[in-house]
């Protein structure tokens, strides 16, 4: 690789780690071919995530001017892959079910979110959590739970209100 085609990798990647939310880096020593398909394949599956593999040099410079540079200096050690997330909840449950899935040898190093560090654990712990969408769904339906018995009540016929009215009537002349 040339020095032209680093400076553009060095750009794209900065690009994309700008607009990214998170960012996990993870430990691909030892992954075949086939799982680091199969990997990328469940990532993309999770939306908006990108799996790259790079050299921690040109993953340093790349990380110059962008939320995260503080976060993972300490983490470029060794063999790195990149995990780049729009939806952090939904890459980190990506990376934690492959790794459930398969016997690989990836590693999770860890992350940030903007300067944020996460460690390994953390990462874990964030998968564990509902997904944006599943939150959504759940304020919605606390929303809709009062309106809706509200709307109910509006929609009694008038003689189950009539109903109701003679009974308390009644109820009163017993009780006089």
């Amino acid at each position: 690789m040339n020095r032209e085609q680093k400076a553009q990798l060095i750009d794209e990647l900065q690009q994309r780690l700008s607009q990214a939310a998170g960012v996990f880096l993870t430990d691909f020593t030892g992954l075949s071919v086939a799982e680091t398909q199969q990997l990328r394949g469940q990532l993309r599956e999770a939306g908006g995530v990108q799996f790259t593999v790079v050299k921690n040099t040109l993953l340093k410079r790349s990380l110059e001017g962008t939320p995260f540079a503080d976060a993972l200096e300490e983490m470029l050690v060794g063999p790195n892959a990149v995990v780049l997330a729009d939806d952090v909840v939904a890459a980190a449950k990506a990376l934690v079910n492959f790794l459930k899935e398969s016997d690989s040898s990836l590693k999770i190093k860890g992350g940030a979110l903007g300067s944020d560090v996460l460690t390994a654990e953390q990462v874990e712990a964030l998968s564990k959590m509902a997904s944006r969408e599943e939150l959504i769904a759940k304020f919605v339906g606390l929303l809709q739970t009062p309106l809706r018995n509200f709307a109910t009540v509006l929609q009694a016929p008038l003689r189950d209100i009539a109903s109701v009215l003679r009974q308390l009537e009644q109820q009163k002349s017993e009780a006089s």
